[in-house]
């Protein structure tokens, strides 16, 4: 489990569930990827935040091998999800991003500011939260 403060929302992901809590409000999203979830790190190893017009940013990821389709390939089913948060609501990209690479982050920022601009609130996609 990773907690993470960002403004005065405090987020939780456990496993791929994303969970927010703030004074006002709190809700719980599944992330639904396969394998593990975490918060992508910067290069200094700190969760990465991209600030960007519509709030900051942060990436959830997840990366799992997958059978070579040749000898000697090395790739992964890595997935994204950009989490925004503005003011007290905590919001998810509508998209998704699947990435053949291995590796986790830092991710590109400019990733960040379009997974920014087309989100859902969380309460409008959880039932058991919001």
């Amino acid at each position: 489990m990773v907690t993470f403060k960002l403004g005065a929302v405090q987020l939780e992901l456990q496993s791929c569930v994303l969970t927010f809590s703030s004074l006002s409000s709190k809700g719980r999203f599944d992330v639904a990827f396969p394998g593990t979830c975490a918060f992508a790190d910067n290069a200094k190893g700190a969760v990465q935040v991209v600030t960007t017009p519509q709030g900051p940013v942060v990436f959830v990821e997840a990366s799992r091998p997958v059978p070579p389709s040749y000898p000697g390939e090395h790739s992964c089913d890595t997935r994204l999800r950009g989490v925004v948060v503005r003011g007290k609501s905590v919001f998810v990209s509508r998209d998704i991003q699947k990435v053949a690479s291995c590796a986790s982050g830092p991710w590109d920022d400019a990733m960040a500011h379009v997974f920014a601009l087309h989100t859902i609130p969380i309460s409008h996609l959880s039932a058991d939260g919001g």
